[in-house]
C-alpha cells in the first residue's frame, strides 16, 4: 500500500511541469571570487633605495587591501646580496626573512636585490626592488703616502678636488680602518707602491711596503684582508701595475714576479725563470726598470741593469734584446747606450713603444732618451731600435726626473717644471709646458683621457708635505690647471687609478 502511494506522488509531480528526483541531490557547492591583494590607497614601495654601508636598512612592508574577503597575511623577503668573489658571479641562495618589517644589515658594498611577497589564502603580491650601498671610493685616483713612517692612502674622485667640499673630494682611510698597532710591520722611507684592481663587485688594493710585505686591502673599506707570505729577509718590494688593471707584477731583490690569476698575491717563482735566471743569471730589475703595456695584451718591458739588456715579457715568455752597434745604427750610439744607466721609463704611442731616460755614467749631468718599439708576430725580432736623443743641459733634468706619455707626446719632469717632447723630434722644447711652485719634486705623472680631452695628474712632494695637480694638456703645446690639492701631510710615494 505504501509503495503505491509513493508511485502516485511521483506521477503527480511529473504532471506539475517538471521531473525531479525524489531522493538523489545532484547540486554542487556554491563558488566565490578570489581575494586579490593590491597596495592600499597612498601606500608605496620604491624601486630603489640608497643606504649607508655598516648601517641596518629597515623597511616596513606597505599596507595592502584585499578584495571580496579578508584573510590573514604572511610576509616573505628574499634578499640577494651583492655578488662577491667567492660566488664568482653565480646567483647564490637568498637570505629569507618572514616578518612584516625587513631588517637588513649592510655589510657589503654594492646592490642588494630584494623580492617582497605578501600573501593571503588566495593570492600573492610581489614587488622587486634594490638597496644600493654606494662606496665612498669610486672612479678616481689613489695616492700612497709615507706619513711619519706609517702608510696612508689618499683618494680624490674623478670629478676632482674641490676645497669647498673637502670631506667629499679628498679622503683618507687606511689608518682609520686599521687602528691596531702592528697592522703594518714597518714603513722605512724608501720607494713603495700601490696598485688597485677589481674582481667582479669586490674591489681590492694591493699595497706593497718596503718592510717586505704586500697587503691586500678592501678598496671600499680600506681594511687589510690578507698579507702575503714573503718575509722581510727576502728583500724590499716594489709593486708594478698597469693602470688598466690588466697587468700586475712585483719586484723583489731585483727579480720580477708576476701576478697569478688563481691568487690575489704573487707566485714565488718568477715568470720566465728558465729563460732569465738560468740562461742569463744575475739579471737585476729595479723599481724603474719595468713598465707594462696594453698594446700586446698582458705584456711588460723590462730593463736589465746588469747588462743593459731589454726583455719583452708576453704570455709567460721572455724575448731578449741585446743592443749592439749594428742594431743601434752606429758605434757612437752603442757607446752612448753602454755609458747610460736607467732613471725612468714609459711606454708611448699606442703603447707599443718605450722611452728610457738614461743618465751618463761618466758625466752625471748628461741625460739622453733611448726609444724602442716592440710588437708580436710581425717580425722575427720583437724589439727594434727607434732612436737616441741628447737632452739639453738647460732643461735641468736629473736622476729624479720622471716620464709620462699620451700618444707621441712624452711629458718629462725637470725639477718643478714639465716639458712636452714629441717623440722622434730632433730638438727639445725650450720652455716648459707646466711650471709648478718652487721646491716641488715630481714623484709620478699619469695621463687620463676623457672624451677628446687629455689630462695630466702630477704628484709632487717637498719632503714634508705633498700635492696633486691636475692639468688639461689637450692641445699638446699649452696647459691649464683644473684643480690642485696641496698641503697633504706626508710624502707621496706613488699614485694609481681606480677605474670603477
Amino acid at each position: 500500500m505504501i509503495k503505491k502511494h509513493i508511485i502516485h506522488l511521483c506521477a503527480l509531480l511529473a504532471l506539475g511541469g517538471g521531473f525531479s528526483s525524489c531522493y538523489k541531490d545532484d547540486s554542487v557547492e556554491s563558488t566565490r571570487p578570489l581575494s586579490s591583494i593590491t597596495l592600499a590607497d597612498g601606500a608605496t614601495i620604491a624601486d630603489s633605495y640608497m643606504a649607508d654601508f655598516g648601517q641596518e636598512f629597515v623597511l616596513n612592508a606597505p599596507d595592502v587591501k584585499q578584495a571580496h574577503e579578508t584573510f590573514p597575511l604572511t610576509y616573505r623577503w628574499e634578499i640577494y646580496p651583492p655578488t662577491t668573489k667567492e660566488s664568482e658571479g653565480a646567483r647564490s641562495l637568498p637570505q629569507i626573512q618572514t616578518n612584516r618589517e625587513l631588517r637588513l644589515p649592510l655589510k657589503i658594498y654594492g646592490t642588494y636585490d630584494v623580492i617582497l611577497h605578501i600573501s593571503n589564502a588566495d593570492n600573492t603580491y610581489i614587488k622587486r626592488f634594490k638597496v644600493v650601498v654606494p662606496t665612498a671610493y669610486r672612479v678616481g685616483l689613489y695616492a700612497l703616502l709615507n706619513r711619519s713612517d706609517k702608510p696612508e692612502i689618499g683618494y680624490i674622485p674623478a670629478a676632482g678636488y674641490d676645497s669647498s667640499k673637502e670631506s667629499e673630494t679628498y679622503k683618507e682611510g687606511l689608518q682609520l680602518n686599521n687602528p691596531v698597532a702592528g697592522s703594518f710591520a714597518g714603513f722605512p722611507a724608501a720607494p713603495s707602491s700601490i696598485a688597485s684592481f677589481q674582481s667582479l663587485q669586490d674591489r681590492y688594493i694591493t699595497l706593497t711596503l718596503v718592510d717586505g710585505n704586500t697587503y691586500l686591502l678592501n678598496a671600499n673599506t680600506m681594511q687589510v684582508l690578507l698579507r702575503d707570505p714573503f718575509k722581510a729577509a727576502e728583500g724590499e718590494a716594489t709593486l708594478v701595475s698597469l693602470y688598466s688593471g690588466s697587468f700586475r707584477g712585483i719586484i723583489r731583490n731585483g727579480q720580477f714576479y708576476s701576478y697569478q690569476s688563481s691568487s690575489y698575491f704573487y707566485a714565488r717563482r718568477p715568470r720566465g725563470q728558465y729563460l732569465v735566471d738560468q740562461r742569463y743569471p744575475g739579471t737585476l730589475f729595479s723599481a724603474q726598470s719595468v713598465i707594462a703595456t696594453t698594446a700586446l695584451g698582458d705584456a711588460a718591458v723590462l730593463y736589465d741593469e746588469t747588462r743593459g739588456v731589454l726583455f719583452l715579457m708576453q704570455a709567460g715568455n721572455f724575448f731578449r734584446y741585446q743592443p749592439t752597434s749594428s742594431n743601434l745604427g752606429s758605434d757612437a750610439s752603442y757607446r752612448k747606450w753602454q755609458d747610460g744607466k736607467l732613471s725612468a721609463m714609459a711606454s708611448y704611442g699606442e703603447r707599443n713603444q718605450v722611452a728610457l731616460l738614461m743618465q751618463s755614467k761618466t758625466n752625471a749631468a748628461n741625460f739622453f732618451l733611448a726609444r724602442f718599439s716592440f710588437a708580436s708576430g710581425t717580425r722575427t725580432e720583437p724589439i727594434a731600435f727607434a732612436g737616441l736623443q741628447d737632452i739639453p743641459l738647460t732643461l735641468g733634468v736629473d736622476a729624479s726626473s720622471r716620464i709620462a706619455s699620451h700618444r707621441d707626446i712624452l711629458y718629462l719632469s725637470a725639477g718643478h717644471q714639465i716639458y712636452a717632447y714629441v717623440a722622434g723630434s730632433t730638438s727639445f722644447p725650450t720652455s716648459p709646458l707646466i711650471t709648478l711652485p718652487q721646491g716641488q719634486r715630481v714623484v709620478q705623472m699619469l695621463t687620463r683621457v676623457d672624451g677628446s680631452n687629455t689630462y695630466l695628474y702630477i704628484a709632487t712632494t717637498d719632503g714634508t708635505t705633498s700635492s696633486i695637480y691636475y692639468y688639461d694638456v689637450t692641445s699638446g703645446s699649452t696647459s691649464s690647471q683644473v684643480w690642485a690639492k696641496t698641503g697633504i701631510a706626508g710624502k707621496i710615494l706613488n699614485i694609481d687609478f681606480r677605474l670603477s
